[in-house]
């Protein structure tokens, strides 16, 4: 999601009550990855992959896959003060 979507959740559905079912970050990751560049007969390496995105990469990096940051903005997880602070770090 993308902090536009974020804002607008925020704002029309404060109340909203979400279901959250993940699959296993590397089986996440393989997959989506495959689906990109099913067509692509010269994919880049996944290795280029494990941090955040960059032009190229078609959206494909481990960064996307970090959902717990969106949780934390909708304010539907808690979190301590400490790990907060390692969050606004990044």
């Amino acid at each position: 999601a993308n902090h536009i979507s974020m804002q607008n959740y925020i704002k029309y559905f404060p109340r909203a009550d979400f279901i959250v079912t993940l699959r296993h970050p590397i089986l996440w990751f393989e997959s989506f990855y495959n689906f990109r560049f099913a067509n692509d007969p010269n994919p880049p390496e996944t290795k280029s992959m494990v941090a955040a995105c960059f032009y190229g990469l078609q959206g494909v990096c481990a960064d996307r896959g970090s959902f717990h940051d969106q949780l934390i903005r909708l304010a539907k997880t808690s979190i301590s003060n400490q790990e907060l602070q390692l969050l606004t770090k990044k």
